[in-house]
């Protein structure tokens, strides 16, 4: 049955379906690498890495990423900072703001 037919039978469009489980299984393998990858640094920005990990890896190429692939969404939020969130704390000065920050930014924002 062509994907023509198919609609007309069952009112539902194959190709949109199709373009929908695409989307799902991209979100899902980015979130697998966002938790299992290899956090590192690359000029200053955080970054991901497979580590040497086949299933990581074939996931990068899946998404097609690089390895190293950089993640600046990653970093902590303190300006020029530039090194991998830990926590959610109170930023450092006294705003009371909260946010993503590094370990140091965390501990300096508790201490206030």
């Amino acid at each position: 049955m062509k994907a023509d037919e198919t609609k007309q039978a069952s009112g539902v469009d194959p190709v949109q379906t199709a373009a929908a489980r695409i989307d799902v299984l991209r979100e899902t393998v980015e979130d697998l690498v966002l938790q299992f990858a290899c956090k590192t640094t690359m000029n200053g920005v955080p970054a991901l890495t497979a580590g040497g990990l086949s299933a990581l890896e074939g996931a990068f190429r899946a998404l097609e990423w690089d390895d190293p692939h950089p993640y600046p969404e990653g970093a902590c939020r303190v300006r020029g900072c530039g090194a991998w969130a830990t926590c959610v704390g109170p930023m450092p000065g006294g705003s009371g703001e909260f946010a993503y920050l590094c370990a140091r930014h965390g501990a300096e924002g508790r201490e206030q």
